[in-house]
């Protein structure tokens, strides 16, 4: 209620109209990492089922399409991939790597120079 209207009152100001805005999650992507491939494309996506291969590569992000892009990362049922928590190689700020297995789950945000932890919940 007080962004609504922070937002309602700063749009006043500035003589432009109140925006609505939705956030929406794209269908499901399934992709698969290895640690010859540990590199995921984002682009426009914002739902991604990953999958390791046995060998637990460690992941990396390509850049988010704009600021405030939300990427949820679900882990497939299948064999465990880590998240590293390093901006410089990996693109991601985390609290500490992750290891993603079972149905675990991580959200992000892309900043405009990394992927940032939002949540992560571990399911397994």
């Amino acid at each position: 209620m007080v962004v609504v209207f922070l937002f309602k009152l700063i749009c006043t100001f500035s003589k432009q109209k109140p925006l609505t805005m939705f956030l929406s999650i794209a269908p499901r992507k399934s992709i698969q990492v290895t640690k010859a491939k540990p590199t995921i494309t984002v682009g426009d996506n914002s739902y991604l089922s990953v999958r390791g291969d046995g060998t637990n590569p460690k992941v990396i992000l390509t850049r988010g399409k704009e600021n405030g892009h939300i990427l949820l990362i679900e882990s497939a049922l299948g064999l465990a991939f880590t998240m590293v928590d390093n901006v410089a190689k990996h693109r991601t700020e985390l609290n500490g790597n992750i290891t993603m297995k079972g149905p675990s789950t991580l959200l992000l945000v892309w900043s405009g120079s990394r992927w940032v932890q939002i949540s992560y919940s571990k399911n397994f």
